[in-house]
């Protein structure tokens, strides 16, 4: 993007080609989405966008995680504030071994961006997001068997979806394989391990979601 005279901000389109890799997708939207990229304006005040025809998009260091607040992860070392979306997806073995991207969720640049906020690809069936790439879960056996709540359930969208919302103002972590761990609760406590399943179910102990993560 570009400051305009006016102050405005203008946003260059994005042209995503089928040739370049994960690592190269990722690093374009991180210009705008990483929280701890260092960034810096352009000779006319362009940020995120060169006008070199040689190179399609710039790349910017990162702050040491150290330099930011405390507060900014969870005792067990995911973290916790929202702006650090790109990084908690960086930790994903489905970017660094799947090959997933922004783009495998998301469309930042739909025609319905206004009355779709989080700008999902699949806003009115969510699970696509997981059977795009796991078909096995069509299968409504598998699918319960995966994920111990009866298919079409709140419980088995949670299942499926395995990035709770664990982040602050009630976002997902985009650690999409997070898996709960009682261990890493019970060590920390709740508040700075929470765990995807005692969010709904409170009223189990430790000892109940270790045995059930067990089982699995």
């Amino acid at each position: 993007m570009t400051r305009l005279p006016d102050g405005q901000l203008q946003v260059f389109p994005i042209e995503y080609n089928a040739r370049i890799s994960s690592v190269e997708y990722l690093a374009i939207c991180s210009q705008c989405y990483m929280q701890s990229a260092i960034r810096a304006p352009g000779p006319d005040g362009e940020l995120n966008y060169s006008r070199s025809p040689d190179v399609f998009y710039k790349r910017y260091r990162s702050r040491p995680y150290a330099e930011f607040p405390l507060n900014a992860r969870y005792r067990d070392g995911r973290f916790r504030k929202t702006g650090f979306i790109v990084e908690s997806f960086l930790r994903s073995s489905y970017f660094r071994k799947g090959g997933a991207t922004c783009v495998s969720c998301h469309d930042h640049h739909h025609d319905d961006a206004g009355s779709n906020l989080t700008s999902m690809l699949f806003r009115s069936e969510p699970h696509r997001m997981c059977t795009q790439c796991h078909a096995e879960f069509n299968n409504a056996a598998n699918l319960q068997q995966h994920t111990r709540h009866p298919v079409n359930s709140e419980g088995s969208e949670w299942g499926l979806l395995s990035y709770a919302r664990i982040m602050m103002s009630q976002a997902r972590t985009h650690r999409i394989d997070d898996i709960p761990s009682a261990r890493m609760s019970e060590q920390f406590g709740p508040q700075q391990s929470p765990s995807a399943c005692v969010l709904c179910h409170s009223d189990k102990s430790m000892a109940w979601l270790d045995q059930q993560l067990e089982a699995r």
